[in-house]
């Protein structure tokens, strides 16, 4: 990517740079949704942290990230960004315990974006029709008749049991455990 000096005096301008070992934070309203600086260089909006790299320590070889080791991303110090691969970008990143996962995971913060259950397009079953199948497996019901009877494979009825899928269905007093049909108190 060329810049020129007016792009660079562009992008600087909307940067609050401090000192050497602090962040350098993108202040400027033009932002990506994930909280990174979004700069646009001929028509083309750009991660601040890639510009911010690109002026100050070279082009970025292709298939390389640019990664923070402040992990701001509005951060745009030269001195807090390192190129990576993609892999160990996210080895970088689970090594920090920064991915969605749990109450962060995006179907946790943003339930009603997900489609579960009966209003998932691809579902075969009703909600009846899986609390059906867990007391059917209760009773001792063999997975293979449950299958059959509900014309689905035997690995959905496990699941099912084992509370590996239509979880949102499970009354919130059981969890997922190793205990038989999977259903366990908390």
């Amino acid at each position: 990517m060329n810049l020129t000096e007016s792009d660079k005096f562009r992008f600087w301008s909307k940067v609050k740079i401090n000192s050497a070992d602090q962040c350098w934070p993108w202040i400027a309203r033009s932002k990506f949704r994930d909280g990174y600086g979004a700069f646009k260089v001929k028509r083309k909006q750009l991660r601040a942290s890639r510009i911010s790299y690109t002026i100050t320590k070279g082009q970025i070889i292709d298939g390389l990230c640019v990664i923070h080791t402040c992990d701001n991303p509005s951060c745009c110090n030269p001195n807090h960004l390192l190129l990576a691969t993609q892999s160990e970008n996210i080895q970088d990143m689970c090594r920090k315990q920064r991915q969605a996962r749990g109450e962060k995971s995006g179907a946790r913060l943003h339930p009603e974006k997900c489609s579960r259950g009966e209003l998932h397009g691809q579902s075969k079953l009703k909600d009846a029709q899986v609390q059906q199948i867990r007391n059917l497996g209760a009773q001792g019901i063999n997975g293979h008749a449950i299958a059959s009877k509900f014309n689905v494979s035997y690995r959905t009825i496990r699941y099912i049991l084992s509370g590996k899928t239509w979880r949102h269905t499970l009354p919130t007093q059981f969890r997922v455990g190793n205990t038989k049909n999977g259903l366990a108190r908390k």
